[in-house]
């Protein structure tokens, strides 16, 4: 009991037999030293709420016992009226419910961890890639489905009250044959309890398409073995069937494309394990395949030419998985030695990190024969070129010198490192009153397709001297025909001609019948008109048009007197 101001003025035996406390110590606010820390400011709050309203009051807190153990209690007080209806006292009890508490505790934590469970299976069955279909025994009747259902039937959830109405979307077997309705998984299981796992099924959905499914059903039986319900899952492998049937098509193609090309084509892990070598290996290495994931780096690096082996294995050592084209050589069991070819590059998995190494091995041993055999032939044609007593020029198509023998050096001044890589117009080099027998020259090539002419002419040397030639010139063809190279072989006239006895030189020399050019060249029987400017057709373009063009350009016009025009052409017959 306390005053009408709330000051604690009489506790009975067991509360000082409970707490512990003597009554002196329990008068006044010193009970709330008994109360639980977390307790007392809420507690003191709704107390003084209750005194200022003069309302009773019912709240709950923990008071600590004698032994210091807290225990949970409900108080309630009411206030006493005096007649006058002013609050004299107030008298409460405290009753301990510390096990009705802990009950309630124990049911609100018992009632949120299901539900915790709940969400989760929740989720877990909304989330899960199958859809799910939960039916009741002994009806069918569909009582639980989940979002994923839908996806794969692409309609409505099924609302199925019955077995007899599981047609909504009709089932039928791999071969097309239709599912009675008392036959499907969920149906077995309820009617007979039978497990079915992975049955492959069509279905016929929502948009009129046909599904391929694989369907799992399980019975839920009660505690006495009853069967209460049914659970059933199905997978949509229409997809991935799909996908399958296509890798085994690419895999096929795949097979047949390295079974068929002659290089080998090969791909091992990073710790050179071997995935796959075509059948090419066998016919050139001469050996058998090595068996898939076993270790091949060892044994294919013994298959090398001795004399490359240190060379590529630290080749591969310093190769930081990046692509690589490299060469070696190797020696079949039987002694032979073949030159290969060998492409590698790295393969990345989806996260972008190298897991793989391809390659493509290539047999080049008759292409490097034919090199060694086209190098040794280069030596021999450099060595004749640079020792023969006559002077050899090469011009391009553009009438740029390409090379300059060692004998035009001598006889005409100019060093090679001068004129190679320089049209002919950039130096004085055709002696001027020649220029139509220059012209002569190219109309044989041009016009009579000739590709071998032999023709006289004067020519200037790097100091102004004038020296008369006998130039051999030969037209060199490209695989389809084309001009692209004009050789030239000088050796000087022993008996200097007069002018019309060179220009006539052109006209009676080389009487065999004119070889063929494959493809035909406009005439241009005028010299000067074969300026760039005046090229207009396409067919000009080719190399003999612009070297006419190019040779119109030697000729410096302030050196030919007027009454002698380059557009007179002495007469003289065409071969």
């Amino acid at each position: 009991m306390t005053s009408a101001s709330g000051e604690t003025q009489y506790c009975n035996q067991r509360w000082y037999d409970y707490t512990g406390l003597t009554p002196t110590e329990s008068l006044g606010w010193g009970w709330q030293n008994v109360l639980h820390p977390d307790d007392r400011d809420a507690t003191t709050t709704a107390w003084q709420m209750a005194f200022a309203a003069g309302r009773s009051i019912e709240t709950q807190y923990r008071l600590r016992r004698a032994d210091g153990a807290y225990r949970w209690f409900i108080a309630r007080a009411m206030p006493h009226h005096n007649a006058d209806g002013s609050i004299a006292a107030w008298i409460g009890s405290c009753t301990d419910i510390h096990d009705q508490k802990q009950i309630e505790q124990e049911r609100l934590r018992l009632t949120d961890e299901l539900q915790a469970k709940q969400n989760l299976l929740e989720a877990v069955l909304q989330q899960m890639p199958a859809a799910l279909i939960v039916v009741e025994a002994p009806s069918g009747g569909i009582i639980l489905t989940n979002e994923q259902i839908k996806q794969i039937l692409r309609g409505a959830t099924p609302t199925s009250s019955s077995i007899d109405e599981y047609d909504q979307y009709p089932c039928y077997y791999p071969n097309g044959e239709p599912y009675p309705l008392i036959e499907t998984p969920v149906a077995r299981s309820i009617r007979t309890g039978e497990i079915i796992r992975d049955e492959e099924m069509l279905v016929r959905c929502g948009d009129g398409t046909t599904r391929r499914v694989i369907s799992s059903s399980s019975p839920i039986r009660d505690a006495d073995g009853q069967i209460v319900a049914a659970v059933g899952t199905f997978y949509d492998i229409t997809d991935r069937q799909q996908m399958e049937a296509a890798l085994r098509e690419s895999e096929a193609l795949f097979q047949q494309l390295a079974d068929h090309i002659d290089d080998a084509f090969w791909m091992v892990d990073l710790d050179y394990r071997l995935i796959y070598t075509s059948a090419a290996y066998e016919r050139i290495w001469g050996r058998s395949c090595p068996d898939a994931n076993s270790f091949v780096y060892d044994s294919w690096l013994q298959t090398l030419h001795p004399d490359d082996q240190a060379r590529i294995n630290a080749f591969y050592a310093e190769n930081n998985l990046d692509r690589y084209e490299i060469d070696y050589r190797i020696v079949r069991p039987n002694g032979t030695i073949r030159w290969i070819r060998d492409r590698g590059f790295p393969i990345s998995n989806e996260a972008g990190q190298v897991y793989r190494i391809a390659g493509v091995a290539e047999d080049i041993t008759d292409r490097k024969q034919t090199e060694s055999a086209l190098d040794s032939a280069l030596k021999k044609l450099n060595f004749h070129f640079e020792n023969t007593p006559l002077a050899v020029i090469e011009l391009d198509r553009d009438l740029q010198v390409m090379r300059w023998s060692k004998t035009a050096e001598r006889v005409f001044g100019w060093s090679a490192a001068e004129v190679v890589g320089r049209d002919l117009s950039e130096f004085r080099f055709v002696y001027e009153p020649d220029a139509e027998i220059v012209q002569r020259v190219l109309d044989r090539i041009l016009i009579d397709r000739e590709i071998q002419t032999v023709a006289q002419n004067r020519n200037y040397t790097k100091t102004g001297a004038i020296l008369t030639c006998e130039w051999h010139s030969s037209a060199l063809l490209d695989d389809d025909g084309t001009l692209f190279r004009f050789c030239l072989w000088y050796s000087t006239s022993p008996i200097a001609k007069t002018p019309n006895a060179i220009a006539n030189s052109c006209c009676s020399a080389n009487k065999k019948p004119a070889k063929k050019l494959n493809a035909p060249i406009a005439s241009k029987t005028n010299f000067s008109r074969f300026s760039h400017t005046n090229c207009d057709r396409p067919s000009i373009r080719s190399w003999a048009g612009l070297a006419c063009c190019k040779l119109a350009n030697l000729i410096r016009p302030d050196s030919i007197a007027p009454s002698k025009s380059l557009s007179a052409t002495p007469n003289c017959k065409r071969n």
